[in-house]
Parts: structure tokens; sequence; C-alpha cells
């Protein structure tokens, strides 16, 4: 791939033009179809754009013409996202020992129903890396899912206090307060994931739910609006109470 496309990408990404720097990326391959820096390129921006299967085998030629830990993560990402759990984890056992290898390991293991196994993993990933904000917060979600509140509480609340700007991970310290039944904790945490993402279904939804739990309905119900406006939705995500 020439430099004048190189820059031409990168600068494109920076803008978050996704679209345009894949037609870049394009453009380098049909001038070299086998350029591995091309390849991932291109590959890692279909991953980028919700095409993982379309993705995946860019990354898969990528990866054969030139070993690269990057190209392997990403590969290993996309076939997830793609369904392939069992192809991203054959791909990982061939990876470098690396905080992020052992991160992807764990969400490979999670998708798969291994959840001790994804444990495992995460723990290796922030053993690695003790400020690995979303190593932090995939093992507090997988202790979550075992009933370990306090375990999971302790790791999202590390999450928060290393990246509290992350809509997700106040999300998802929202969701685990619920589950201790901390409904006020909750509450402030899943304001806090709505203030950080306004226009996020999840964070609008789990706000939506504390209310109906606090009795506010005129305040779940505007939520509610804002993600599913027909009557019969706000009706089915208010446990079938009719409200409004």
């Amino acid at each position: 791939m020439s430099g004048r496309f190189a820059l031409g990408a990168m600068a494109l990404i920076q803008r978050r033009d996704f679209e345009a720097a894949l037609r870049e990326g394009e453009a380098a391959l049909k001038a070299d179809p086998r350029h591995p820096g091309a390849l991932q390129l291109a590959g890692a921006l279909h991953c980028q754009l919700g095409r993982p299967d379309k993705g995946a085998p860019l990354l898969e030629r990528s990866l054969a013409l030139a070993e690269n830990q990057t190209t392997r993560l990403n590969l290993a990402k996309a076939l997830l996202d793609a369904g392939r759990a069992a192809d991203a984890r054959a791909v990982l056992r061939k990876s470098a020992p690396s905080p992020d290898a052992a991160r992807l390991l764990g969400d490979v293991l999670k998708s798969s129903g291994d959840l001790s196994g994804a444990i495992a993993a995460f723990r290796d990933a922030v053993r690695q890396r003790p400020d690995y904000a979303d190593a932090w917060n995939n093992l507090g979600n997988a202790l979550r899912e075992t009933g370990d509140l306090d375990a999971a509480l302790e790791a999202l609340m590390r999450a928060v206090q290393l990246n509290p700007r992350a809509a997700t991970i106040q999300l998802n310290l929202a969701r685990a307060l619920s589950a201790a039944d901390q409904p006020e904790a909750a509450f402030q945490a899943a304001q806090a994931a709505l203030n950080l993402a306004p226009h996020d279904p999840h964070a609008k939804l789990e706000s939506a739910k504390l209310h109906i739990v606090a009795e506010r309905f005129d305040e779940a119900l505007t939520l509610l609006e804002a993600v599913a406006p027909a009557a019969g939705q706000r009706r089915r995500f208010l446990g079938g109470q009719g409200i409004g």
C-alpha cells in the first residue's frame, strides 16, 4: 500500500469517515491484491462498519501473508462477531500472550457459555494490565452472571474509576447494583450512563426500569416513548401494566 493511500485512509479514519477510508483501502487492494496492510485495513474497516462477515476473510488473507499480532486479534474479534466463536478461539491459540489477547479470549469463552473460563481469562488480562478498564468491565459482567455480585461490583467500580466517561461501564454498574438490590445507587449509575450517552436506548431502558421500581411512572414513560413510541411497545416494556 503506497504512502499516499495510507495517509489518506488514516486521515479519513481520524475524521471517522470509515466508508471513505474503506474506499481508499479497496483502491489500494486493486493496485496490489496481496498487500497485507491493505487487506488488514479493508478488513478492519468492514468490521468497524458492522460487517464482520466481510472483514474476516480479508483479515485471514492478510494474516496468511504476514504474521501480525494486531491482525490476529482483529481476526479473532471479527470471527467472534460473525458468530464463529470456535474459529476465533483457534486463532487466539496462536496469539502471543497479551492483555488484549486475554480479554478477547474471555469474550470468546463467555459467548460459548464458559463463564468460569471467561472469568479466568479476564482476571489474566487485568493481572497483566491493572489499568485495563474494558477487561475490568467484562470481568464484572461475567461475575454478575454467576451471581457473585460483591466481586462483580468491585470489578465494575474499578472499571468506572479507570474510565468514568464510558457510558457502557456506567450502565453495567447500574445493572449490577440493581441486581444487588441497591436501587438508588443503580439509578445514579444509570443516569450517569444516560448523561454520557443521551441517545443510547439501553441507557434509557435501564433508567426507565429503575423509575418503574421507584413508581416514577411518568419519568419512565418519557424515556420509553423515546425508545419505542408505539403504545403497544410501551406496554410491553412496562411489563404489561398499560401505563399511559
